[in-house]
C-alpha cells in the first residue's frame, strides 16, 4: 500500500474520510446560474442588488443538508450512478479525495439533482464503505477496466466493467488469504493458474503469477461491485 506524502498539520481525519461535500450558496442562487454570475456577466451592483433584496431562503436548514451528506457517506455536476460512483472511487484508488460540489437553491434546499445524487451515494455506501474509509493508492496493478484501493491488508477490487467469468490479476498469484463480495459478504472463488484453472477456456496461457478470480454470470445487482481481498 502506498504511503501518501507528509503534509503540514494533523490531515490525518482528512486522508481517512476521502469523501465530502463543499457548499456553495449565496444570492447567486437567485439568478440560478452560476455563483461567478455576477462577473462574468459584469452585472453592475445596482442591477444585482435586486438578488439581495429579494433573497428570503425559508426553508434554510443546514441541519438537514449536513444529515443529507451524512447520510450519503460524506464527511466533511450532475452525472449517472456509474459516474458517480467512479468519479469517488477512482479519486481514493489515486490517493486522493472527492469532495461534491453543490449549491442549494434560492429557498434553502437541495435540488432534485443533488438529491438523486445524495440517493446514489448513500445507496452504495452503505454496503462498501470500508472500501472508501481509510483506504488509498495500491501498489498493486489491477485488471483492465478495474481500480484498487487499499487499507493495510485488505485490497479492494473494484470491477467498472463485467467480463465474462474470470478476471485476473497479475502478480496476485499466492498472495490471497481470502476473497469476498463486499455488498453481501459471499466468497469469490481464487484460483491459481497452474494448479486450478482450465487452460482450454482461455486463449493464451495464463503466467504462474496470476491469480484468477472466478465470477458469477450476472453481475451483481449494485452500480460496482467490489471484492474484498485478504492479503496474507
Amino acid at each position: 500500500m502506498l504511503t501518501p506524502s507528509p503534509a503540514q498539520g494533523n490531515v490525518d481525519w482528512f486522508v481517512h474520510d476521502r469523501f465530502g461535500m463543499f457548499i456553495h450558496w449565496g444570492l447567486y442562487s437567485l439568478a440560478a446560474r452560476h455563483e461567478w454570475v455576477k462577473y462574468n456577466e459584469t452585472i453592475p451592483d445596482a442591477i444585482y442588488q435586486r438578488y439581495f433584496t429579494q433573497f428570503n431562503p425559508d426553508l434554510y436548514n443546514p441541519r438537514e443538508w449536513a444529515c443529507a451528506a451524512r447520510r450519503a457517506g460524506m464527511k466533511y455536476a450532475w452525472k449517472s450512478p456509474e459516474q458517480l460512483i467512479q468519479l469517488l472511487i477512482s479519486s481514493v484508488a489515486s490517493g486522493g479525495n472527492l469532495i461534491m460540489n453543490t449549491g442549494p437553491t434560492a429557498r434553502g434546499t437541495f435540488d432534485q439533482r443533488a438529491l438523486d445524487s445524495l440517493d446514489v451515494y448513500t445507496g452504495w455506501m452503505r454496503l462498501h464503505s470500508r472500501a472508501i474509509y481509510g483506504c488509498t493508492q495500491s501498489e498493486y496493478i489491477p485488471p483492465q477496466d478495474c481500480r484498487y484501493t487499499q487499507n493495510g491488508r485488505y485490497l479492494y477490487l473494484h470491477i467498472y466493467n463485467w467480463p465474462f467469468r474470470f478476471l485476473y490479476l497479475d502478480g496476485m498469484a499466492g498472495r490471497i488469504q481470502y476473497a469476498q463480495f463486499l455488498h453481501d459478504g459471499s466468497e469469490v472463488a481464487v484460483k491459481s493458474a497452474l494448479r486450478d484453472y482450465n487452460y482450454e477456456a482461455v486463449a493464451q496461457p495464463i503466467p504462474e503469477t496470476t491469480a484468477v478470480i472466478e465470477l458469477p454470470v450476472r453481475k451483481p445487482a449494485v452500480v460496482v461491485p467490489v471484492i474484498e481481498l485478504l492479503l496474507k
